[in-house]
């Protein structure tokens, strides 16, 4: 039975489904994505650099670990390592500040 409060036909989700599916294909969605299109972009690539960045993380992180596990002999290693070590927390600082999530 058809609410009468209604305007038009109705769809197969007021219906309860029917016995044909709906026309759910890429281009209708595409078309209905259509005016959102710019914001979608956008939260598209934020996504990438948020994921990214939390996949960099732990390389980096694995990387100190590998310069402390070094085996270092003379006070030039040693510097060495520590400007390694530096340049790294550098880098990791950078990749947080860049994929901050803010929500």
């Amino acid at each position: 039975m058809k609410d009468e409060s209604t305007e038009g036909p109705a769809t197969d989700l007021e219906l309860g489904g029917g016995t044909e599916a709906a026309n759910v294909g890429f281009s209708r969605v595409f078309a209905l994505a259509k005016p959102d299109a710019g914001k979608l972009v956008v939260g598209t690539i934020a996504l990438l650099i948020a994921s990214t960045s939390s996949l960099l993380i732990p390389k980096y992180g694995g990387m100190i670990i590998d310069i402390v596990s070094r085996d270092i002999k003379t006070p030039e290693q040693q510097s060495e390592a520590l400007d390694a070590i530096k340049n790294t927390i550098l880098y990791i600082v950078l990749i947080v500040v860049v994929g901050y999530d803010k929500t």
